[in-house]
């Protein structure tokens, strides 16, 4: 079971509401996939994240790329909370893809700045 209450207190400073309100949808979707994964049901798991992604890339990163670019508490919300909803996104593709997640978890893991030629395997 992956726990989103770890990666969201790792977010630290996320205290925009249009943050917030994206990590709580991220909440529900690690809820849906759990419980489906749980009762082995593959395809509605790849569904509810496949579902949370697609609203992540195509709605909140428009809302929040020019934020999180910026400097101030508003882009520190923004950044905290990319770098928290990678992690868990990168977390939850992972029984899909499997070998596609350890290059990424580096890249995340080393928040932003860190350098960007890292090759795992």
């Amino acid at each position: 079971m992956l726990s989103l209450e770890g990666a969201i207190g790792a977010a630290g400073g996320v205290t925009s509401a249009v943050d917030l309100s994206m990590l709580a949808a991220l909440g529900g979707a690690v809820r849906e996939a759990t419980a489906a994964l749980e009762g082995y049901d593959h395809a509605g798991a790849l569904e509810a994240v496949e579902r949370f992604f697609w609203m992540f890339c195509d709605d909140y990163l428009e809302l929040v790329k020019a934020r999180a670019y910026g400097t101030g508490p508003g882009a520190e919300s923004a950044r905290g909370a990319l770098r928290s909803a990678l992690g868990v996104l990168l977390r939850l593709f992972a029984p899909f893809m499997p070998f596609r997640d350890g290059r990424g978890v580096v890249l995340v893991a080393g928040g932003v700045g860190a350098p960007r030629a890292v090759a795992v395997g």
